[in-house]
């Protein structure tokens, strides 16, 4: 009986791994339920109201925003997410991060078509793109928010905690960003960052190295 105990308890998965698990679950969760709840579904005045006050910002805060925004585009999360794993991980890491973004952003485009959730500029008649022409199509979620926080998550599990938070701060910026230039209803980059992060986690495992993958110490014999 002790030795099924044992065994029973060597089979079960590490601590660290069923916390990323359950981080990746919650957050799948939270993106999916909340497409549910605005899919096809009016835009509330108060949603509306709030992306207007984004909108509103100065020019002064939206510049050095729309640079920071970059990192969340298709291009520019793989430039970032390449480059940083490299760095961290060598030639070993690259792939995990070429998976979180390409993962992310095709997450992002399955949740679009089913969502069917369209843009700020369907709602309202005068929103400021500033000097970027303003998108149409389908909105929710936003494709940047999930790409900027899979890589951030990606990222956190490398990195020190105040860098860390700083690659999580980066990841706001670029959600907040979609609101000034008009990009994206607020809903839609909350839907994106749990999608992102969500990836971001599942992708952690892809990480060489990883402490939540790797094997355990054989267990001493009698």
């Amino acid at each position: 009986m002790g030795d099924e105990a044992d065994d029973r308890g060597n089979a079960r998965l590490p601590v660290a791994v069923r916390r990323r698990l359950a981080i990746a679950g919650v957050a799948a969760v939270a993106a999916t339920g909340l497409g549910a709840v605005v899919r096809h579904r009016t835009v509330s005045d108060r949603e509306l109201e709030l992306l207007q006050w984004f909108n509103s910002w100065p020019v002064v805060l939206a510049a050095p925003m729309w640079v920071a925004m970059q990192a969340g585009s298709l291009w520019g999360g793989l430039i970032v997410a390449v480059g940083a794993m490299a760095f961290l991980h060598g030639r070993r890491g690259i792939p995990a991060g070429v998976a979180a973004v390409l993962a992310a952003w095709a997450v992002a485009r399955v949740l679009k078509e089913w969502v069917g959730r369209g843009r700020p500029a369907d709602y309202l008649g005068d929103v400021d793109g500033r000097w970027e022409s303003l998108p149409h199509g389908l909105g929710y979620p936003s494709g940047h928010a999930a790409v900027a926080f899979a890589v951030a998550t990606l990222l956190a599990g490398s990195l020190a905690r105040p860098w860390a938070r700083a690659a999580y701060a980066l990841a706001v910026v670029v959600a907040l960003a979609r609101l000034v230039f008009g990009a994206h209803l607020p809903l839609d980059v909350v839907g994106g960052a749990a999608a992102g992060i969500a990836v971001g986690q599942l992708c952690r495992f892809l990480v060489p190295g990883d402490a939540a993958t790797a094997a355990p110490p054989a267990a001493s014999q009698p």
